[in-house]
């Protein structure tokens, strides 16, 4: 077995790990919270500006467009729109995980693919179930910068999609994992915490997965090899 499947082995592993503990620890949720400690129900919680409850930290501009506050505000976690960005991440990545399992020129990022397909469309299952429970409205769409940076993968071919692919997973999955670790850290809903706590050592390792097989694949591609 190759270096490549190894590596996409790992996933699978810490995916089915993660399905384990989800059936076991799952709590009834905790309210969100003003920065004072007040507890709030969905209703109170609508009546605050982002700013107050959640400032969203953002240091790339992903989520310039979603609002949010000065990411040096009060440190509380808004778990809802947590809940709706990681939605939206996890549209896109089976949007590009279909593009790789279908265009990708190599066989470890066809079964890359395939994987990021399975994994994702799983944590989205758990995420919609968290969701309908704590009365959140995700998204079943991707929106405009999304759909952007699935098409531009989609435009291209061959080995210039591999080495694409491979780069946004990295990078892809260094973001998400910043969000889940933040949600982790910070978040105000028990429930929604525990999501992010048993999924981002799957996140992470994906991430690292791809970008071994980035590093794996340049190598292999340096004259004289």
């Amino acid at each position: 077995m190759g270096n490549g499947m190894k590596y996409v082995l790992i996933i699978s592993t810490l995916l089915a790990a993660s399905d384990g503990v989800w059936a076991q620890s799952v709590s009834p949720s905790v309210a969100a919270q003003t920065p004072e400690g007040q507890r709030l129900s969905p209703e109170q919680e609508s009546a605050y500006p982002p700013s107050v409850l959640a400032p969203v930290r953002d240091p790339t501009g992903l989520y310039a467009n979603m609002g949010g506050g000065s990411p040096f505000g009060p440190r509380i976690i808004d778990d809802h729109a947590f809940l709706r960005r990681a939605a939206l991440d996890d549209l896109e990545q089976v949007e590009i995980g279909k593009l790789a399992a279908r265009k990708g020129s190599s066989d470890m990022v066809r079964e890359l693919g395939r994987q990021t397909v399975s994994e994702r469309q799983r944590l989205n299952q758990k995420l919609e179930q968290l969701a309908a429970q704590d009365g959140v409205n995700i998204s079943d769409k991707l929106n405009a910068w999304h759909e952007g940076r699935v098409g531009k993968l989609a435009r291209l071919e061959g080995a210039q999609f591999d080495k694409a692919f491979l780069k946004e997973q990295a990078h892809a999955g260094h973001n998400d994992a910043a969000e889940f670790r933040e949600e982790v850290q910070h978040g105000g809903d028990v429930t929604v915490r525990q999501f992010a706590a048993r999924f981002l050592p799957m996140i992470e390792s994906h991430a690292q997965v791809a970008k071994n097989l980035e590093a794996e694949k340049g190598a292999a591609e340096q004259p004289g090899r």
